[in-house]
């Protein structure tokens, strides 16, 4: 058995992927969500937060010494930081991140593209790594899974 999550596209890769379609969309039929005093605030803040929770995952993960990358082997289960709130802080810094591009961009084509990504995310990725990580770790992955959200 190769030793870690058989995730067939790399993560970072769907929500590029969505924000440039978005872009493309918006291009093309420019919807706005709302007026600019109110999605450049939103904005910023969502794009802040994703940035921070990314950072606060890879610290903690650099911590265990285990792999960031889901193409390498995952070393050791992480659930202290942000990973006691969410299983997959990373993926969801990457969904905040889409949405606050949206609302930077003020546009609903951006924002509508976040939905089908969260769900590539958890169709292509998520359920690949639980899969993986339920095999190497078993019971003890079980229980960190029943105990923790997936999302938030």
């Amino acid at each position: 058995m190769e030793d870690r999550a058989k995730v067939i596209v790399l993560p970072p890769l769907i929500p590029l992927s969505s924000i440039g379609t978005g872009f493309l969309i918006h291009l093309v039929l420019p919807i706005p969500i709302a007026t600019a005093a109110v999605t450049t605030p939103v904005g910023i803040f969502l794009v802040v937060v994703s940035i921070l929770l990314v950072v606060a995952a890879a610290y903690e993960l650099a911590k265990a010494r285990t792999a960031f990358d889901v193409r390498k082997p995952t070393t050791t289960l992480v659930h202290r930081g942000v990973f006691r709130l969410s299983r997959n802080p990373v993926y969801f810094s990457m969904l905040l991140l889409c949405v606050g591009v949206a609302f930077l961009a003020n546009s609903a084509a951006l924002l509508a593209l976040s939905f089908p990504a969260g769900s590539a995310l958890c169709l292509l990725v998520i359920r690949k790594e639980e899969h993986y990580l339920e095999q190497k770790f078993g019971s003890t992955y079980r229980a960190y899974k029943s105990s923790v959200r997936r999302w938030i």
